[in-house]
C-alpha cells in the first residue's frame, strides 16, 4: 500500500515538530495517511526513484485526519550509512 506525500516547508514543519532539518514533514490526503505501526516505512522521490526519507512520527490523534507525519532525513546519516553497510555512493 502507498500514497502520495505533500512535502511540507521547512518553516511549517519547524513549527509543527521544532524540527532542525533532520525531518522531512509531511502531509497525505485525509484517509491514506501513515499511522502508528508505519514507523520505518520509505518516503521515496518517484521520479528520481529515491529514497528521501524513513517514516518516524505521527501526529498524536485520528491518522486519517491530514495532519503533518514526520520522515527522517536520510541525507543526514548517508555517511554513516557508508561505513556501517560497507555501501559506496553511486557517483
Amino acid at each position: 500500500m502507498w500514497t502520495e506525500v505533500e512535502i511540507a516547508s521547512d518553516l511549517e514543519c519547524q513549527r509543527t515538530y521544532n524540527s532542525n532539518g533532520e525531518v522531512i514533514c509531511g502531509r497525505v490526503n485525509p484517509g491514506s495517511s501513515i499511522c502508528r505501526g508505519d514507523s520505518g516505512g520509505p518516503l521515496v522521490h518517484l521520479e528520481k526513484r529515491t529514497l528521501i526519507g524513513v517514516s518516524s512520527f505521527v501526529f498524536e490523534g485520528p491518522c486519517d485526519k491530514g495532519q503533518l507525519v514526520g520522515f527522517v532525513n536520510v541525507v543526514n546519516y548517508l555517511p554513516w550509512i557508508y561505513e556501517v553497510s560497507g555501501v559506496k555512493p553511486i557517483n
